[in-house]
């Protein structure tokens, strides 16, 4: 089974970059925020009707990263 992103890291370390830099690490968009301060549950479901009757448990904890992202490819999607 392989891992996601090894093809990266062998490509990385076969080229002698450091695969032990900082730079290397990224993270995605996110709130500095916990998922639970950034929204009540009354103000996901009027942003998202359905949030907590609609949605699986586990797809409500990846909305923030959806929201997150938007936000920060806001100006690329609008092109």
């Amino acid at each position: 089974m392989e891992a996601g992103g090894s093809d990266q890291l062998c490509g990385r370390a076969a080229t002698g970059l450091d695969i032990n830099s900082t730079e290397f690490s990224s993270l995605p968009p996110h709130f500095d925020r916990q998922t639970t301060e950034l929204f009540t549950p009354e103000e996901w479901e009027e942003f998202l009707p359905g949030y907590s009757t609609f949605y699986p448990v586990d797809f409500r904890g990846v909305v923030p990263f959806l929201v997150a992202s938007l936000a920060y490819h806001k100006t690329w999607l609008e092109d």
